[in-house]
């Protein structure tokens, strides 16, 4: 189970530390795990930071402390890029180890390079390319080779999307961003706890930003968000900073 955060356009990276951080130590909303008392279902599993550099690379950064103890995390607020993404564990399949932790990453010499977040179970076996060797022992990163063998074998990524979580049998959610350099897609898929696996949207100005939760941010009231219903499917464009939601 995790906490996680996209942000793309002109938003201090400040802002969305102080977000994750108070959605990791379960001091930010009420959902089904908390009931009314926060700071009981803490994501103190370690955490990843990605985004792409003034170079359009991927830079990604990982720690198995708690995001909301851990001080390394105070050095990405000065970051400033165009894309950020956040996301703090909690291990429920698998130990607190670098190879278990988000972001997923991958370089596809034909298709570009991808990178992915997940929240929610998968319990099914999944099937993909024999060239993947599996270094952790989560759902997310089969998931993750699942889909990039999907769309290697000629797949646009919302149809991968759309098929891979279709074709899911045994599930408790599939909520996914999933990244390329130049468009990002969000899924909510879910079969219980509808408020914890709720994702929420917010376009203001020069900034988008898709939370598990609704943050607080400068000049956004919560009336400004939008909830992504079960089964949507977001397709974000990073440069013109549009957003699409399509059925799964």
């Amino acid at each position: 189970m995790c906490r996680m955060l996209i942000a793309l356009g002109d938003i201090n990276t400040s802002h969305l530390v102080d977000g994750i951080i108070a959605m990791a130590s379960d001091k930010n909303a009420n959902h089904e795990y908390n009931k009314d008392i926060q700071g009981s279902f803490v994501h103190g599993c370690g955490w990843s930071f990605a985004t792409l550099d003034i170079n359009n690379d991927w830079l990604i950064r990982k720690s198995t402390e708690p995001i909301f103890t851990d001080e390394a995390v105070w050095d990405l607020k000065p970051v400033n890029s165009k894309l950020r993404s956040f996301h703090a564990r909690k291990a429920t399949k698998g130990g607190i180890t670098m190879n278990n932790l988000h972001h997923f990453y991958y370089e596809s010499p034909e298709f570009g390079s991808f990178v992915m977040s997940h929240n929610g179970h998968i319990y099914d076996e999944l099937s993909f390319n024999d060239k993947f060797v599996v270094k952790g022992e989560t759902d997310s990163e089969k998931f993750f080779y699942h889909l990039v063998s999907r769309i290697e074998n000629g797949l646009d990524i919302p149809k991968a999307l759309s098929l891979s979580l279709k074709n899911l049998e045994d599930f408790r959610g599939a909520n996914i961003i999933f990244s390329t350099k130049e468009k990002s897609y969000i899924t909510v898929f879910h079969t219980s706890r509808p408020k914890y696996y709720e994702m929420n949207l917010v376009k203001k100005g020069n900034s988008l930003v898709v939370s598990s939760e609704v943050i607080k941010l400068p000049g956004v009231e919560d009336v400004d968000w939008i909830s992504i219903k079960n089964n949507d499917l977001v397709e974000i464009d990073h440069e013109k900073l549009t957003y699409e939601i399509k059925k799964i």
